[in-house]
């Protein structure tokens, strides 16, 4: 990112970041409900609809994965660093890597090559191409590698009910996950990924209410147990400060349900 910021066409890149990033706040809800219907070859309605699937699809892996490497953070320090933090990166990372392959208008190399290619035929018009390619591929290898463990993770221990599934069942989600993964890659089409991420996530929009209604009964009743636990506490005790301490450790610490039932 920093390589292509001050490498590349560094003016234009911040410029469009800016001015981007402002047009994304101001029209969120548009932006983000657009689906382009009628018009069957455009790109934006159907990336809306793709991109609302796959976050559906990933959303069970990715929340049992940060609940577990999360326990004893607040929900606070939660919101941060998987939502906030996140989200500005990305739209550092969009308006820097996106707006290169605008200025150099790489059209001809994705028509050739498909979507896929955008990286690449990006680092072609950069200083030092054949080093930045290695360590794309470097990246890309990295993040489907840890993709795959915290997926083959939750799903070992969605089947397992323990916190810390045998290594050899996650070895089996893996080795399953890869199969799928090679299957659809097999194909050739971005088309059969797209259909397959919305065909597994339509099913999982209907859990999602539940599940929003559960964590705020969840933290209604860690909030309740605070203040029973205040007010049962030794007359000796500093009271303000330690009710203030007890509510808001009850509101704001991500509770881990216990297994032992």
């Amino acid at each position: 990112w920093f390589f292509v910021l001050l490498l590349g066409p560094t003016l234009f890149l911040i410029n469009l970041t800016i001015g981007a990033t402002g047009q994304y706040i101001l029209n969120f809800l548009p932006m983000s409900l657009y689906t382009g219907i009628g018009d069957d070859t455009n790109w934006l309605g159907s990336w809306t609809i793709f991109y609302w699937a796959w976050w559906m699809a990933w959303a069970p892996f990715v929340a049992v994965f940060i609940a577990r490497i999360s326990k004893g953070r607040s929900i606070r320090q939660l919101v941060a660093f998987t939502l906030i933090l996140p989200t500005i990166a990305d739209l550092l990372w969009y308006g820097v890597i996106g707006g290169a392959g605008i200025k150099y208008d790489i059209t001809e190399e994705l028509n050739a090559n498909g979507l896929e290619s955008a990286i690449f035929a990006t680092a072609q018009n950069l200083p030092l191409t054949s080093i930045l390619v290695v360590v794309i591929f470097v990246l890309i290898v990295a993040f489907f590698l840890t993709a795959a463990d915290s997926a083959s993770m939750s799903l070992a221990m969605f089947t397992s009910t323990e916190e810390d599934p045998n290594k050899y069942l996650r070895l089996f989600w893996a080795i399953a996950l890869g199969a799928v993964a090679a299957v659809l890659a097999a194909t050739g089409s971005l088309q059969v990924v797209q259909t397959a991420s919305i065909v597994v996530a339509f099913p999982m929009a209907f859990l999602f209410f539940p599940v929003i209604y559960g964590v705020f009964r969840g933290l209604s009743q860690s909030i309740r147990e605070s203040a029973v636990e205040v007010a049962a506490a030794p007359a000796g005790q500093p009271e303000t400060a330690a009710a203030g301490e007890a509510l808001t450790a009850g509101a704001a610490t991500v509770v881990q349900a216990r297994t032992d039932a």
